[in-house]
């Protein structure tokens, strides 16, 4: 059977964590783990015991907005990609998600489609706020959501820095087309490959998404936007509601499941039209929810196996 590897960025909620990670678990499956670099990994130290789980050593700092999202990614699929393991397909997820579907079934869907499931469409996109001053304007890491006191009573002033547009992205990319999306995929070894040769054979580009605005919604999406595989992405397959300003995205609750659940349920937006596979977010706080999806899940094989059966 061939290899799936998850790569789950992690930066809290060490629960929530175990409980993803058994529900995909199999024989198939690797979990490439990044704790975020500011987050006491010792709280996640119960994980370290499990065969197919690896914590990747070279852990990243990550705020919201910046290229350490990007960075830690890449850390991650290099962790996946440079093991004794060969892989299929690598799938990105953060540490609230959680599967709407059975571990099986999920490999067995993504090894009979062979697509790259990966929100983008080209730049600008306004439907989709995906503007061209994500990358017209230079993003200043760390600024947007202080923590110090330093870089609270200087943040207005770098944040206000930050909407000039004094860049200019043609003379930077070299015909590169700019794409944008959502950060989480699936994606097949192939296109993994392609995306570790564009990175090393070319560190201007992320030498410029280094100050672009949210990159880990552009810089995997560009790559594989000017390459062969375009032809081949596919709608994303994470639902998120983002109905809540105050609660973005939010937490997945009892209201969700009726909808989430039903056979017949697919994402369609502006990306196009596709299965939800995932779902985010969850975590401690909504685990009765988790629960009830866990239950449906092995509902659901039982079925399936009596009808085989008889």
């Amino acid at each position: 059977m061939k290899n799936h590897a998850y790569l789950i960025l992690a930066h809290e909620d060490p629960r929530h964590l175990r409980r993803l990670i058994g529900a995909l678990d199999g024989e198939w499956a690797r979990f490439y783990v990044h704790i975020d670099a500011k987050s006491d990994i010792v709280a996640f130290a119960d994980l370290a015991s499990h065969p197919r789980v690896a914590f990747v050593q070279d852990r990243v700092a990550v705020y919201w907005g910046g290229w350490s999202q990007v960075q830690a990614t890449l850390n991650t699929l290099e962790s996946a990609a440079t093991s004794d393991v060969a892989f299929s397909y690598y799938t990105l997820l953060s540490g609230s998600h959680f599967p709407l579907r059975s571990a099986r079934d999920i490999h067995d869907g993504l090894e009979q489609g062979q697509a790259q499931h990966i929100n983008l469409v080209k730049v600008p996109h306004p439907g989709l706020n995906k503007r061209m001053d994500r990358f017209t304007c230079y993003f200043f890491e760390g600024w947007h959501r202080p923590k110090t006191l330093y870089r609270k009573a200087f943040g207005p002033l770098m944040r206000l820095i930050g909407r000039l547009p004094v860049r200019n992205p043609g003379k930077h990319l070299n015909g590169v087309e700019l794409y944008a999306g959502s950060q989480w995929w699936s994606l097949s070894a192939d296109a993994i490959e392609h995306i570790r040769k564009t990175v090393k054979a070319n560190p201007g580009l992320a030498n410029f998404f280094r100050h672009v605005r949210i990159p880990d919604e552009s810089f995997f999406q560009t790559i594989l936007g000017n390459s062969p595989f375009l032809d081949r992405c596919k709608r994303g397959n994470v639902y998120t509601d983002w109905s809540d300003p105050n609660d973005a995205p939010c937490f997945i609750r009892d209201r969700h499941l009726p909808q989430l659940l039903h056979p017949s349920f697919g994402l369609i937006d502006d990306y196009g039209a596709g299965p939800a596979v995932y779902a985010r977010k969850f975590g401690s706080r909504n685990a009765d929810v988790v629960e009830e999806i866990s239950r449906f899940i092995k509902h659901g094989q039982e079925t399936a196996r009596l009808e085989k059966a008889g």
